[in-house]
């Protein structure tokens, strides 16, 4: 693309030198015909990912006669310069007539090596001056030059016997004349004397490595004419492209030497796109030397241009939701300069190729082109050094969580406030520039983690981790940076544990197993008291408040919900086991009865049993008995006062237990050989009545009121 670029209409023909050529010779040096080439219209706009070609891939004679079109790059010569240009054919003397130089010539284009090539003209040497000289003393190459390398890369090329592509690597080669093929007279004092082959040699080893050359193919060697041309023609016939790229065929090299022509061919792989050019290199042996370039068939040799996209905020490939835009190729001549421009600005006129660059994707806006480049050709599988990057701006674009806790959760903390941020299109959440993650990590209540993640309704993950996993970023669209987060309680964890007091017996029971306590922040806290042993109570609770409670019940009340603090509960067990009675009766009572004139028997009815409460621990537990006294035997008593009537009725001896009379001494009623922790009943004030009362007939008293006292006594052995 670009502006229509019209190259000059050229003749191409023969010239003199090389109508000394043999008639076999004659048809690659065919006049031309008028050529013109142009570009494309400049409207053509990039596609990520697309290709395209500027076309016009034919090289003309005219091309290779422009001295502007040819980078001469020199070691140690002097005076090298363009003697001849003109319609028909160009001239150039390599500046080579001294020891140890290296004149290049390379084309700043490339030639198309899938396609056939052929070149004419006429390379000349002279060892003497006037032309006086031997031409067994000429040195030491002249002829043409063929690299992948760029011409910045030749000045390196090691001469002499290395013909000028030593140490420029196997890419390289010379294809001409090699006038110190063959040394012929090594005793000569004055000079060296060689005779001379057509060769194509090739370089070795890879570029800078000090590698020499190999001799490919050589004609049979002769002695050449001293000041004189030599007409040439090159061919390269029958390319294959093979699968790796590369470019199979074969290369042929005639020079004329008087009247005798001296060819070598040799079957080369190179790489699709080659430099071509001419070079002249010395050693011991010098000449001056120069070449004619007479005609030229061949293809333009392209190289890709890549045109990056990329994001400016991170100088990495533009993503656009995540789909990468690829470079877009063109397929451009080595040598032409190649553009982009945005849209709708106009084309440069140095290019000799334009393209539009992309519309900037939603959320995004144009910024900058980097420079033209003028397409280099470089080694197969190298770096491609033809790169133009097109950077677009991401838009600033703003999102935010808002929280919320989960329906289940209890006793829940105050919302936390709605994280706002900001980003630019397509930035990762989780860029650490914008401290998303840290910002929502610390809008976290304690205690709780977040469950869920949602985007306009749809689940987006679960946990802050899984989230950012995802490579979340911002979109163009507000509302889809918009994130509802669900705060679940997390597990909280407690134990009770279990304690003796410093009073307990020796060798108490085994203490309870810890308890162990789960749930969830703020959910209620509660757990079942194991079953003591006999004799042992709680004495006190620890709780996770760290205040001491008397119970446990008083602990939990307290302590009712699992917190993110402790959840942990210090029951401290004390003994407290002992024997007494749980029920005695407070009254006996014998009823109200007439006055009868015989001597009367009266049950006395309980009003409590009579029971023994055991809670001693089951080793500590001794046998026991209970006994019964009348401690003051029922007597007549005033009815005012309760005293005893002085001289009143008395009825010791006249109350019996069991058929035994009580007296004051105890009497024994109940034995328990071995201890039994529980409740006893001795006496059941249900049951049948073992009291008696006898009450003789002088006894017998209207309107008198008796008292008298019994004593129940627990006898437990050591």
């Amino acid at each position: 693309m670009g502006k229509i670029k019209n190259l000059l209409k050229k003749f191409t023909n023969i010239g003199a030198s090389a109508l000394l050529l043999v008639s076999t010779l004659l048809p690659i040096l065919a006049l031309h015909g008028e050529t013109t080439v142009s570009a494309a219209n400049a409207t053509t706009t990039l596609s990520p990912g697309g290709t395209v070609d500027t076309g016009n891939h034919t090289w003309t004679l005219g091309d290779f006669q422009t001295p502007d079109n040819f980078t001469p790059v020199g070691k140690n010569t002097s005076g090298a310069s363009w003697t001849s240009i003109s319609t028909y054919e160009s001239t150039y003397d390599f500046g080579t007539n001294q020891r140890d130089t290296g004149s290049w010539l390379p084309f700043n284009g490339a030639v198309d090596m899938t396609q056939p090539l052929s070149l004419a003209g006429s390379t000349y040497a002279s060892a003497g001056l006037f032309g006086i000289g031997s031409g067994s003393q000429l040195g030491d190459a002249n002829g043409v030059l063929l690299t992948n390398l760029s011409s910045s890369q030749l000045s390196g090329g090691s001469t002499g016997g290395d013909l000028g592509i030593g140490n420029l690597g196997s890419g390289t080669y010379f294809i001409g004349n090699n006038y110190s093929y063959k040394k012929t007279y090594p005793f000569i004092l004055l000079g060296s004397y060689y005779n001379t082959a057509t060769v194509i040699a090739q370089g070795v080893g890879s570029p800078g490595s000090g590698g020499g050359k190999t001799v490919r193919k050589a004609s049979d060697d002769y002695t050449a004419k001293n000041n004189s041309s030599n007409a040439f023609e090159m061919y390269w016939s029958n390319p294959v492209l093979n699968s790796d790229g590369t470019v199979t065929g074969k290369m042929s090299y005639s020079s004329r030497n008087a009247n005798d022509v001296y060819t070598a061919s040799a079957k080369l792989t190179v790489q699709k796109s080659m430099t071509i050019g001419f070079m002249a290199a010395t050693g011991g042996n010098y000449s001056q030397m120069s070449v004619t370039i007479a005609a030229v068939d061949a293809g333009k040799g392209v190289q890709p241009v890549n045109v990056n996209y990329l994001n400016s905020a991170t100088g990495g490939q533009l993503a656009p939701k995540g789909s990468a835009w690829k470079n877009s190729t063109i397929t451009a001549n080595v040598g032409d300069k190649i553009g982009v421009v945005p849209q709708g600005s106009t084309t440069n006129t140095s290019d000799a190729y334009d393209y539009f660059a992309p519309v900037a994707p939603t959320g995004y806006s144009f910024k900058t082109i980097s420079s033209a480049v003028t397409v280099q050709n470089f080694p197969l599988g190298g770096d491609n050094p033809n790169q133009i990057n097109v950077s677009y701006t991401p838009l600033q674009q703003s999102g935010g969580f808002t929280f919320g806790y989960d329906s289940a959760a209890q006793r829940t903390p105050t919302v936390p406030s709605k994280l706002s941020v900001t980003g630019v299109t397509d930035q990762l959440f989780s860029d650490s520039a914008l401290n998303v993650q840290k910002d929502l990590t610390a809008k976290i209540p304690a205690g709780y983690y977040i469950s869920k993640i949602t985007s306009t309704g749809a689940t987006t993950d679960a946990t802050i981790k899984a989230f950012f996993a995802l490579n979340t970023t911002f979109d163009t669209t507000t509302a889809n940076n918009q994130y509802q987060v669900t705060l679940a309680p997390a597990t909280q964890t407690g134990q009770v544990s279990f304690d003796y007091n410093n009073s307990v017996p020796t060798n108490p029971p085994a203490l309870p197993d810890t308890i162990q306590l789960s749930g969830l922040t703020g959910s209620d806290l509660s757990f079942v008291m194991p079953t003591l042993e006999p004799g042992y109570v709680v004495n006190e609770v620890l709780g996770p408040d760290n205040k001491t409670y008397s119970s446990v019940t008083e602990a939990l009340k307290a302590n009712d919900h699992f917190t993110t603090g402790s959840n942990n509960f210090k029951v401290t067990i004390v003994y407290n086991g002992k024997i007494g009675f749980s029920s005695v009766p407070t009254k006996i009572d014998f009823g109200e009865n007439t006055i009868s004139s015989v001597e009367k028997s009266y049950q006395g009815v309980l009003d409590n049993s009579v029971v023994v409460s055991d809670t001693r621990a089951t080793s500590l537990a001794t046998p026991w008995t209970v006994s019964v006294a009348q401690t003051s035997p029922i007597q007549e008593v005033m009815s005012d006062t309760g005293a005893p009537v002085v001289g009143g009725i008395s009825f010791m001896n006249y109350l019996f237990y069991d058929g035994q009379v009580l007296t004051s001494s105890p009497q024994i009623v109940y034995s328990k050989l071995a201890g039994v922790t529980g409740d006893t009943v001795v006496v059941d004030s249900k049951s049948t009545s073992l009291f008696t009362l006898k009450v003789p007939i002088d006894f017998q008293k209207a309107d008198t009121k008796f008292k008298g006292t019994l004593s129940w006594t627990l006898t437990s052995a050591p």
